[in-house]
């Protein structure tokens, strides 16, 4: 029997960790949430389970948002640790059967009410970020832009997954397992988009956007190299443009590649329900928070009003016009 004087080791937050990223390498958001898994290890790694709880993690909290960082953001971070405390505590047992965490502590989220603006870059923008980033995260970026799709999905994509050509356009379809609302979607690629993948046909592997030994699928576009080259897109900017014009392409997120997708079908007259398709939303709300209608659209929207028709159904069909009605008033 074993010695009540004897103690089995602690199993620290690091460890648990590890084989929890080890565990769920198959789940979608699994890139996500080694970032955040390496947010925190710094300061929680070599701490044992049962000492992760609110206070320990104030530290992070705080210098997260020090850092400008937004709340919704550490959020996600957090979820991430409770996932692992989850695990540590319902599925993961030591040799004698006990669970590695004998409860999940409760966190108060934080919550400091500011949300970060969408940004969309226009076409000058673009071109100074394209001609910053090296050769392979220039394609993805370049690909995201001319076809709306997540980093993970582009990252993702294989040619077994190409289907026949539609109208001389390259068509890809997605399968639910790569997608985040688990439903496919047909990736309808344009000329530009086309002419990207095309070019990598020759590499040798599985992976449309490989690694350069083409063995795996190529690395997240949201690295240091992401990073440096947004920096070095801002001073191209600043440098063809000087202080006649502002830009914002030193805080330039991945995400907002796909952003600027849909506002450009948007401004190019797009309905919200074909953008919504492309962009493979299961819902018209995410559409609208990704591509909201510009001012001129709706300005031309409420003028329709100025000259208004009474449904057939009615016994007339006379024509109103609102500012004859507005003499009568």
């Amino acid at each position: 029997s074993r010695d009540s004087s004897w103690h089995w080791p602690e199993i620290s937050f690091g460890g648990a960790a590890v084989k929890w990223a080890t565990d769920n390498q198959d789940r979608k958001s699994i890139d996500r949430d080694i970032q955040d898994i390496d947010l925190v290890l710094p300061m929680l790694g070599d701490l044992p389970l049962r000492a992760i709880h609110q206070r320990a993690l104030e530290p992070f909290i705080q210098e997260r948002r020090d850092s400008g960082r937004a709340s919704s953001t550490v959020k996600r971070t957090l979820s991430t640790v409770t996932r692992i405390l989850n695990a540590a505590h319902t599925v993961y047992r030591d040799d004698w059967g006990n669970p590695w965490l004998s409860s999940v502590p409760k966190f108060f989220l934080p919550e400091w009410g500011e949300a970060r603006k969408r940004i969309g870059i226009s076409i000058d923008e673009q071109a100074c970020l394209l001609e910053a980033l090296s050769e392979d995260l220039r394609d993805i970026a370049h690909f995201i832009l001319n076809t709306g799709l997540r980093e993970s999905e582009v990252r993702g994509l294989r040619w077994d997954m190409e289907e026949r050509p539609q109208r001389n356009s390259l068509v890809f379809k997605l399968p639910k397992t790569l997608r985040k609302n688990k439903r496919e979607l047909l990736v309808f690629c344009n000329d530009i988009a086309g002419q990207i993948a095309n070019k990598r046909r020759l590499n040798g592997s599985e992976w449309v956007f490989a690694r350069p030994d083409g063995r795996q699928k190529a690395a997240r576009l949201s690295s240091s190299g992401w990073r440096n080259g947004r920096l070095r897109a801002m001073s191209l900017f600043e440098q063809r443009y000087g202080g006649l014009r502002q830009s914002k392409l030193d805080c330039l997120k991945v995400h907002d590649l796909r952003h600027t997708f849909a506002e450009r079908l948007r401004e190019q007259g797009i309905n919200m329900d074909t953008c919504g398709d492309l962009l493979g939303h299961a819902g018209r709300g995410v559409t609208a928070h990704y591509c909201r209608a510009k001012s001129t659209e709706l300005i031309n929207a409420v003028k329709t009003l100025e000259r208004y028709e009474v449904p057939k159904k009615s016994r007339t069909g006379n024509v109103i016009t609102m500012a004859d009605h507005r003499k009568n008033v």
